[in-house]
């Protein structure tokens, strides 16, 4: 059996093993991250695939109310690190967009995903992200130009870095 949720409305699907649980299209479920278990939506109920499918994670089961409280709490704290992303870069006068945004707590880790046309200087950014988003950053560089720039630079506050569900983001590494 397989089964197929979403992190976001319209987004990318990513598929699971519903193991004893059979949630309708529509119910929130939770999905094991690196980060631990993440809330998502089904997407495509579970149902009897013909091919042989091996190493879906499994469903880790239905959302509670406390689980989804806590994904609403987290969904307003990632548009709120994209709006100061957006400012601030605005303010160094960078040529980066953002193209996504991560957020895992506690301890509050923020990554954010951006493209340039070009490798970017993003020290003094990164430095102006941690204080105002009172945790540690990340920026990581995806698409054009994601080379070697696509090495990760964050505040040394802690080791522990942020992924989301087979996320399709490069890996990169932490400069320090």
């Amino acid at each position: 059996m397989m089964m197929a949720v979403s992190f976001e409305r319209y987004g990318r699907l990513y598929y699971l093993d519903p193991g004893p649980y059979q949630p309708a299209v529509g119910a929130k479920v939770l999905v094991p991250t690196d980060a631990g278990p993440e809330v998502a939506e089904c997407v495509w109920a579970p149902q009897w695939v013909d091919e042989e499918v091996g190493g879906l994670p499994v469903c880790a089961g239905i959302a509670t109310e406390d689980q989804l409280a806590r994904d609403e709490e987290n969904r307003a704290k990632r548009a709120q690190a994209r709006v100061t992303a957006r400012r601030l870069i605005r303010e160094h006068d960078l040529p980066m967009k953002v193209v996504g945004v991560d957020y895992v707590g506690p301890p509050p880790v923020v990554t954010i995903y951006f493209s340039a046309p070009h490798r970017v200087d993003f020290r003094a950014l990164v430095r102006d992200l941690a204080s105002r988003l009172a945790g540690r950053v990340e920026l990581r560089q995806v698409g054009a130009g994601s080379g070697r720039a696509g090495a990760t630079c964050a505040a040394p506050r802690s080791s522990r870095t942020s992924s989301r569900f087979r996320s399709g983001w490069p890996r990169t590494r932490t400069c320090r």
